[in-house]
């Protein structure tokens, strides 16, 4: 009330002027505060007058040994009555003197000298944004999304005001990287995209045409990640026509790998001698590419870039370096502090240990996944992959009903969530394959046509698993040309994209096609080629199914000998494989798959 502060004033009135000069430093550094602040704003010993202002109460000593006010009211009636140019001098010289004693690593401490030079007027507004992001970047490493986005939008604020220049551009530029990735780790989807846009447009304003690409590159890859494959498409072929001629290779490539397996355009295939589409292998001839990529975008920034050309790396069967690139992802996501975007690198390590057939590994990493978003419900978004992926792995393990739950629940968690329709249709074409397995046909053939009317949004994998399965049903019901076609359309998909594990699949279907017409012995090199590049891919679910398919070509074709030779080979894979399921039960349901019962 005015009365109370007119007392205040009359109390501060009685001070001797070191005093209040004293508690008008204090007022402006607000809060409580360690005492060799004072000392370091100061022009004169404090001591004296320090003591007096604790005697007189309008300071108290905490039990930390910092100070504070005696009441809040008190901070506020002298901070009041500063005159505006009293204020802005006093609050350079508490954020100099911040800044002397904490330099550009201010950690905790970057809000404070944020705050303070941004009330000390216009010339400090570059030194304000400077701190504004570098605090938003040490509440991001602390899991603070929230006020890490609060400092970002500041610093923007700030930055608004303020004449161009080569400094602030670097500063704009990782206010919007942080932002965005706040937003992102807290699912706030809508925002993010909108904070990307906002950065492309600052970028074409200002005629900074390769941060305009970062843009659009940052939005493309939150797009993909999230599941809105259509959209991620578009943007990440308007990036790959519009690259320049100097991008670094390893982003160049890396770009180049996620538009082709995230469109859904399918070229005139080439033809193998046994009359099915061919394999185009897409090699990797750079060194450590994910180190290049860390260095153009920055450590911080990359992560997400990493983990989706990790995972285009083990689609198109590169499993060492898609490891190496995922696992470096995950150490630089661990170190600042992004836990999505680790149990994103985990989820990713564990689809890549699948494909090598180590059930130990893969469950290992999905349990790492889970655990480091268990305290971070906002991050919940981060591990759906991996019940997803969990869900599929029961459907091959032949747990069928403990693969129901699974996706029952995520059908129920994802519902209305459209933001994450990727999400909903893997689990559609998971419910489709457990119909499958029932062989109920009909109710299979629902869900995969329901996933097929929003194919751009089906990934990769799914799309031609969907392709396969309608192939299947298609022959079951006798209706060969249309299973040959579907065969054809999945096998030309992967095989132009160079998704090694999924070529296989459709190599495997394609025999099951040539048994069903009379005529496998033309399918037996495709198999054994593409026996061979699983083996040299490390991929032992792969090797395993070509083996049993030309188990079963030699045996249809009553030639007894080579049918034994991969009949053994095969079992020996599958014994392989089964040996590091980590449960017995699970183990013992694996082995008794209907596929296996002929070894």
């Amino acid at each position: 009330s005015s009365h109370v502060a007119d007392i205040i004033l009359a109390r501060l009135e009685q001070l001797p002027t070191p005093a209040r000069d004293l508690l008008e430093m204090a007022a402006v550094i607000g809060g409580d505060f360690p005492v060799d602040l004072l000392e370091n704003i100061a022009t004169f010993d404090p001591l004296p007058a320090l003591n007096l202002l604790l005697q007189r109460q309008f300071l108290v000593e905490l039990e930390s040994g910092r100070l504070s006010f005696s009441h809040r009211l008190v901070q506020e009636v002298i901070y009041t009555r500063l005159s505006p140019l009293a204020r802005r001098r006093l609050h350079q010289r508490v954020a100099d003197a911040l800044i002397a004693r904490h330099g550009q690593q201010a950690g905790p401490q970057a809000a404070a000298i944020a705050d303070h030079s941004f009330m000390a007027g216009p010339t400090c507004y570059p030194q304000a944004v400077t701190f504004a992001v570098l605090a938003g970047d040490h509440a991001m490493r602390t899991f603070g999304f929230e006020e890490a986005a609060q400092h970002y939008r500041h610093a923007l604020d700030i930055a608004a005001d303020l004449p161009p220049s080569p400094k602030l551009a670097t500063r704009i530029r990782q206010a919007y990287q942080g932002l965005g990735l706040a937003q992102e780790s807290l699912a706030e989807w809508d925002a993010a995209r909108q904070t990307y846009e906002e950065w492309q447009r600052w970028a074409q304003t200002h005629r900074r045409p390769e941060l305009a690409l970062m843009a659009q590159h940052k939005l493309a890859s939150m797009l993909g990640l999230i599941g809105q494959l259509d959209q991620s498409a578009a943007i990440s072929a308007r990036i790959s026509r519009r690259l320049p001629p100097d991008t670094p290779p390893a982003l160049a490539d890396a770009q180049h790998r996620l538009e082709l397996l995230i469109s859904h355009r399918v070229n005139p295939p080439a033809w193998t001698s046994a009359g099915w589409p061919v394999f185009t292998p897409w090699p990797v001839r750079l060194e450590r590419p994910w180190e290049e990529i860390a260095a153009v975008l920055g450590e911080e920034q990359a992560i997400q870039t990493l983990n989706l050309y990790g995972w285009a790396l083990t689609l198109q069967g590169h499993l060492n370096t898609a490891e190496e690139t995922l696992h470096y992802a995950g150490r630089l996501a661990e170190g600042y502090g992004q836990a999505g975007l680790q149990a994103t690198s985990f989820h990713l390590l564990a689809q890549l240990w699948d494909l090598r057939g180590d059930y130990t590994a893969m469950s290992g990493a999905l349990e790492q996944a889970l655990a480091l978003v268990e305290r971070l419900p906002p991050m919940r978004w981060a591990v759906l992959w991996g019940l997803i992926h969990q869900a599929y792995v029961d459907l091959r393990w032949n747990r069928l009903e403990r693969a129901e739950s699974r996706l029952r629940k995520l059908q129920q968690e994802l519902a209305g969530r459209d933001a994450l329709c990727s999400h909903q249709l893997s689990v559609a074409v998971g419910l489709g394959l457990l119909a499958m397995f029932r062989q109920n046909l009909k109710e299979a053939t629902r869900y995969f046509e329901a996933a097929l009317s929003n194919a751009g949004n089906l990934y990769a994998s799914n799309y031609v698993v969907v392709y396969l399965s309608r192939a299947r049903i298609h022959r079951k019901h006798g209706r060969l040309e249309e299973a040959q076609e579907a065969i054809m359309h999945a096998m030309t998909f992967a095989g132009e994209r160079g998704m090694l594990a999924d070529y296989i699949s459709a190599a495997v279907e394609a025999a099951r096609f040539d048994r069903a017409t009379d005529q496998p012995q033309h399918v037996i090199p495709l198999l054994q080629q593409a026996e061979a590049m699983a083996s040299q891919a490390g991929m032992l679910p792969a090797r395993l199914s070509t083996r049993q398919a030309l188990f079963r070509v030699f045996r249809h074709l009553q030639a007894a000998d080579e049918a034994a030779w991969y009949r053994r080979l095969a079992r020996a894979d599958r014994d392989a494989i089964a040996a590091t399921i980590p449960l017995p039960a699970d183990r013992n349901a694996y082995l008794t798959r209907h596929d296996f019962e002929s070894l």
